[in-house]
């Protein structure tokens, strides 16, 4: 998360990033600035992100809506956010495959 928020700075325009390393492969950290990011998860801990809760449907039980700004740290079963370089609490909202199918027809 460190090195992500040294050159999150550096960047131009909008992004929304999902880093993983070869060094240490269950963690993954996800960054945005302009563009949608969305976090979810299982209740068996496994981890999504995606532009649109849509792409979701199925996968995740829960979801979380970064905000511009916001770098959100994932190892093993657990996550953590900071936006603006303070840690974060986000809502976490339930998603309800009903609801998203319906907002589609």
């Amino acid at each position: 998360m460190e090195t992500m928020e040294i050159i999150l700075p550096m960047l131009k325009g909008a992004y929304a990033i999902l880093a993983i390393s070869t060094q240490a492969p269950y963690e993954m950290v996800g960054a945005r600035l302009g563009s949608p990011l969305v976090l979810g998860y299982t209740k068996k801990g496994d981890f999504y992100f995606s532009s649109d809760t849509q792409a979701l449907n199925g996968l995740v039980e829960k979801v979380v809506y970064l905000d511009d700004g916001d770098v959100v740290h994932v190892k093993h079963n657990d996550y953590y956010i900071k936006s603006h370089g303070k840690v974060a609490i986000k809502p976490i909202e339930d998603l309800n495959v009903q609801e998203q199918t319906s907002a589609k027809a």
